[in-house]
């Protein structure tokens, strides 16, 4: 029987719960699974609270951390959804830039998948034997506030059975992950 692993190419700084510069910072959750891998697609529901604006801009990184080349992340990205209170609408006025206006609400779930068949070191790939998440090409970040600290659960397909990474652990909560700013997500 062979020993499936998802895997998360994820760098972790000493990472702490709380992060002090960041007390009036969004909640930022993804979490992240996958129906059919040998579809190639990785589902990203992000769940942002405490909102303190009426616009958030989110952003894919273009770039790879030691990967010296820009990238076009953003074209694997479909199924872009939006839910508010109040059904809020959103805008893409550039390839790796989605503007929600969300009005008065502190919350907003954003819902995407992303298309993961590649197979450099630099981009994601899935399949039925493991998940590799290159994480600029999966996790969209709210711009100018990547201080902002989030959490990562992964609901793993069920023919897999390990996740590694080296991002420290949600104590007390399975598969769950914990990054102090989106610079140590990447």
């Amino acid at each position: 029987i062979c020993s499936i692993t998802a895997i998360l190419a994820l760098l972790c700084y000493s990472c702490n719960t709380k992060n002090e510069q960041c007390k009036n910072c969004p909640t930022v959750e993804y979490s992240v699974s996958f129906e059919n891998p040998a579809e190639h697609y990785i589902n990203v529901e992000l769940s942002i609270s405490n909102i303190q604006d009426s616009v958030i801009d989110l952003r894919m990184p273009v770039w790879a951390t030691g990967y010296y080349i820009i990238l076009d992340s953003p074209k694997h990205l479909t199924d872009f959804r939006v839910t508010t209170n109040n059904g809020e609408t959103w805008s893409k006025p550039l390839k790796n830039s989605w503007l929600i206006h969300n009005g008065k609400n502190k919350e907003i779930l954003v819902k995407y998948r992303i298309f993961a068949n590649n197979k450099s070191v630099g981009e994601a790939n899935v399949d039925r034997e493991r998940a590799f998440l290159a994480t600029n090409e999966v996790f969209l970040f709210i711009n100018n506030q990547i201080q902002t600290p989030s959490t990562i659960r992964i609901t793993p397909w069920e023919g897999w059975s390990k996740i590694t990474t080296g991002l420290k652990r949600v104590e007390g909560e399975e598969n769950t992950y914990y990054a102090k700013d989106f610079d140590v997500l990447l």
